[in-house]
């Protein structure tokens, strides 16, 4: 009978029937329901915000969370997620400057039992302050369900979040990442990410203005470096608050090949903190700003940009390093403007740069 064919079978059928149409299938009969439902959950794709781009495969976040709350079987078969929330660009630190996502009120119709779920979900996770997460999430805060949503993740491969603003003040996935990656799955319930192995996480300004978030570096992006299996790792609008990166012991991310920083405030000095916890690097990609008007006396030495380079000098194939200078003010010339001193040297000691 057709339905007893192998599964991998059923696969490359299925490789070649569009998302769509694999719904259609999924409501046929049981069988199909079986087959086909690893396949739809196996991306998930969910952006807000921005109608006119939403696909067909971006449903309402909480209908997510709700399936995965009463099934937590389905998480098991998410290997890609990919979050886009588009937020209109709010200065104040007021908690609700966050819009929310629910659009039926507090909960957006989670049961008692769903919201206990979640309460014990923050709780065993040692999650806190635990009041603060309860009442972000009882009010929708995208970055609260997305943490929650990927404290559930445990086979994941590809994670990529994209945010149009980030408070510097709202470290919820962060502190979730750091959690799970610092304390035992048995204690907290929370997974080692040991499948993920691509990260992008950006934040778009709708202005395009060039000030980025400034971040609490140790407590919201050094987890990433953590991840046990990361291979390729994105940032864009990086500004840490401060440093050094990690006030305590550094990460060394060996598995770690491809780094890409992006419209990020950073500069030579940080560029080496980060090589330094990043031995095995290959592929760089990374943009080193300066600013005039905050920072007058501030300027690229090539020197100490030259010393960070050389941590990764064995390793590197592919090489691309921007310097963006820029001020607000008009009444500078751009001799001023553009402050770099010294040379980068040879490269010949770059034996695999291509």
């Amino acid at each position: 009978m057709w339905i007893h064919l192998p599964v991998e079978l059923w696969d490359m059928i299925f490789d070649h029937i569009a998302e769509s149409d694999l719904a259609t299938l999924n409501n046929v009969c049981t069988s199909l329901h079986r087959l086909t439902e690893p396949r739809l959950y196996r991306v998930i794709r969910w952006t807000n915000g921005k109608p006119s781009e939403v696909s067909q495969r971006s449903p309402r976040i909480h209908l997510l969370l709700h399936s995965i709350l009463n099934r937590p079987e389905l998480a098991l078969y998410i290997t890609e997620a990919r979050f886009t929330s588009y937020i209109e660009n709010v200065r104040s630190r007021e908690p609700k400057a966050i819009p929310s996502l629910w659009r039926h009120g507090s909960n957006s119709g989670f049961t008692k039992i769903e919201s206990g779920k979640v309460e014990s979900l923050i709780e065993r996770a040692r999650l806190s302050p635990k009041n603060e997460w309860l009442e972000e999430f009882n009010r929708g805060a995208g970055d609260v369900i997305i943490a929650i949503l990927l404290s559930q993740l445990s086979k994941l491969e590809s994670l990529h979040i994209e945010v149009g603003f980030q408070e510097e003040d709202r470290p919820f996935i962060g502190s979730m990442l750091r959690q799970a990656l610092t304390s035992s799955t048995s204690s907290t319930g929370l997974p080692h990410f040991e499948t993920l192995k691509m990260v992008d996480i950006s934040i778009d300004r709708a202005n395009n203005s060039f000030h980025a978030v400034v971040i609490d570096f140790d407590q919201q992006v050094a987890p990433l470096f953590d991840l046990p299996a990361i291979e390729t790792l994105s940032l864009s609008w990086l500004a840490p608050e401060t440093t050094p990166l990690w006030p305590g012991m550094r990460p060394v991310a060996t598995t770690l090949t491809t780094l890409i920083v992006k419209r990020s405030r950073i500069n030579e000095n940080i560029l080496g903190q980060l090589l330094a916890a990043t031995p095995n690097l290959k592929n760089l990609v990374c943009e080193l700003a300066y600013e005039y008007k905050f920072r007058p006396n501030e300027f690229c030495d090539c020197a100490k940009l030259r010393s960070a380079l050389d941590q990764i000098k064995t390793t590197i194939e592919s090489l691309t390093v921007q310097l963006r200078f820029w001020t607000s003010s008009d009444n500078l010339t751009w001799e001023t403007r553009w402050d770099l001193v010294g040379s980068l040297g040879s490269m010949e000691e770059y034996v695999k740069l291509k």
